[in-house]
């Protein structure tokens, strides 16, 4: 045989042992594609609970105290309101306004009754009170306050009254046109 067939054998036999003893041929992992994950619905964030119209009109109940101040005559005088508040819906006002009232009395106290609802307006007033005559007030729920007295002091006077009210203060300005008379209502939550 000759030498070359002989270099050829173990030229090839090299090549097949080296590609046998070699490091493993690796298959190539194909890397899975991410499958779409769902992503989850936002859960329903609870709302915070609104108050009930009872619990609302609880803040305003208790006494209040301060003072009226007629601009035109310049006489004042205290006043004090209680407000008692019932779950059905009802309250009472029973205001005590001290001193010279419409230059005459210190007149007694007198209690108005009044509705209140969610997300509407409380009413209050009274009939025929010898003083004060047939009243309406409309608290709206931004606290606005508006309203009438009519027949004061048994005659046929009217008093108008303006003003806000939050639950620590009422602010009131009120004019008895009869008089020409303006004066201010001031009330502090105790």
């Amino acid at each position: 045989m000759s030498r070359n067939w002989l270099v050829t054998l173990l030229a090839a036999l090299t090549f097949v042992i080296a590609a046998g003893c070699g490091p493993a041929a690796t298959e190539t992992e194909e890397t899975p594609t991410p499958e779409p994950t769902a992503t989850a619905a936002p859960t329903d964030t609870a709302e915070p609970e609104q108050p009930t119209a009872y619990d609302v009109a609880k803040q305003y109940e208790g006494v209040w105290t301060g003072s009226w101040h007629n601009d035109t005559f310049d006489t004042t005088g205290s006043a004090e309101v209680t407000v008692a508040v019932r779950p059905d819906g009802t309250f009472d006002v029973t205001v005590d306004i001290g001193g010279m009232v419409f230059g005459a009395i210190d007149p007694p106290a007198v209690t108005f009754y009044g509705t209140y609802e969610a997300d509407a307006a409380a009413a209050f007033g009274t009939l025929d009170d010898p003083t004060f005559g047939d009243a309406t007030v409309i608290i709206t729920p931004e606290g606005e306050l508006t309203g009438s007295l009519q027949g004061l002091m048994g005659g046929t006077g009217i008093l108008e009254v303006t003003g806000t009210v939050t639950p620590e203060r009422i602010d009131l300005q009120y004019s008895v046109p009869i008089f020409s008379a303006t004066g201010t209502l001031t009330l502090e939550h105790q």
